[in-house]
C-alpha cells in the first residue's frame, strides 16, 4: 500500500486522476478475482501484494479528484460529505462480509470486492473528467 501511495503521488500530476482511479480500481478489483484461485502461499502473497498496491492507486486518485470537482463555495462541506458516505461503506462491508463468510463463502466475499472496485474504475471511465492541470473554479463549473 506504501508503494502504491508513492507512486500514485508521483503520478497524479503526470497522468492525471482519472487514469490512476481507473487503472487502479480495475486492477485492484481483478486482483480481488484471483484471491479465488490463489492456491499457494506464494500466489496469495502476489494476489495480495498486487491488490495492496493498486488499490491504493485508485484510492489516492480519488482522494485527489474528489475535491476538485465541487465548487469552491462548497468544497469543503461536500468533499467531506462524500467522504462520510465512504465511512458509512466501511462500517457497513465488515458486517456484509461477516454474513458472507457466515455461510461459509469466502467466494462470494472476493466477487463481491471485485464487483465494487470494477464498478468503481467503470463508474470513473464513464463520469468522471479529468481535472489535471485544470483551473479548479473552471473545473467544477464543467461538472
Amino acid at each position: 500500500s506504501v508503494v502504491g501511495r508513492m507512486v500514485a503521488f508521483s503520478l497524479v500530476d503526470r497522468v492525471g486522476r482519472k487514469p490512476l482511479i481507473v487503472v487502479g480500481f480495475l486492477v485492484a478489483g481483478c486482483a480481488a478475482l484471483m484471491f479465488t484461485q490463489a492456491t499457494t502461499p506464494t500466489m496469495l502473497l502476489l494476489v495480495a501484494v498486487t491488490f495492496a498496491f493498486f488499490n491504493d492507486i485508485g484510492a489516492l486518485g480519488m482522494t485527489v479528484y474528489t475535491p476538485e470537482v465541487f465548487p469552491l463555495r462548497i468544497r469543503g462541506i461536500a468533499t467531506a460529505a462524500a467522504m462520510g458516505v465512504g465511512r458509512v461503506g466501511g462500517m457497513i462491508s465488515p458486517i456484509v462480509i461477516g454474513v458472507l463468510l457466515s455461510v461459509g463463502s469466502i467466494t462470494s466475499v472476493w466477487f463481491l470486492l471485485a464487483a465494487v472496485q470494477g464498478g468503481a474504475a467503470l463508474l470513473s471511465l464513464w463520469l468522471a473528467q479529468e481535472t489535471r492541470g485544470r483551473n479548479l473554479e473552471l473545473a467544477s463549473q464543467a461538472m
